[in-house]
């Protein structure tokens, strides 16, 4: 059985803050919810962007987006290419854990919503992205690069978890 009902550590490594001291020590936060990891608090890339670092995250995004000011290109990085909701599937990149049933597309670089192919595996999107800002970035600059993978995740309620057919069955090879 998945569980929703998890501390929020994302908001916890990002803020120094157990959950309990950020108010986000119930569920994460889903795309309809009005509400994120406040504003008042300073988070680690804004820290590091004051220190000269170049800022980038990759992956989920579990601290709000009800607001544009709570997302993450306004909470310290530099670039966001991911999602917004609470997770996603990997191949179609919908969210399912909405209440009543409300799911979208949700996946973005920056503000704006990106359309990768469907059925490109978010793992591999995610890790490819990854490289690619470490090849091109300016070696002579820090680079702080959050990598959040959507991997420990189940894509939608109730499905098991998704991957590449070739690797399913390769485990069965064993």
């Amino acid at each position: 059985m998945f569980s929703l009902f998890v501390p929020h550590q994302e908001g916890a490594f990002l803020s120094g803050m157990y959950p309990i001291h950020t108010g986000l020590q119930h569920l994460v936060i889903r795309g309809t919810d009005p509400y994120g990891l406040p504003l008042n608090f300073t988070l680690f890339p804004q820290v590091l962007k004051g220190l000269g670092y170049t800022t980038r995250l990759v992956g989920k995004w579990h601290a709000g987006n009800f607001r544009k000011e709570y997302t993450p290109t306004f909470r310290g990085f530099d670039s966001h290419y991911g999602y917004w909701t609470s997770v996603i599937d990997y191949f179609n990149y919908t969210d399912a854990f909405e209440p009543d049933g409300l799911s979208g597309h949700d996946f973005r670089r920056d503000l704006k919503v990106e359309y990768p192919e469907i059925g490109s595996y978010a793992t591999d999107l995610f890790t490819n992205e990854s490289v690619k800002i470490i090849c091109e970035h300016n070696h002579s600059k820090p680079l702080f690069l959050f990598l959040s993978h959507l991997a420990p995740h189940v894509g939608n309620p109730g499905a098991r978890l998704q991957a590449p057919k070739e690797d399913i069955q390769r485990i069965f090879l064993y």
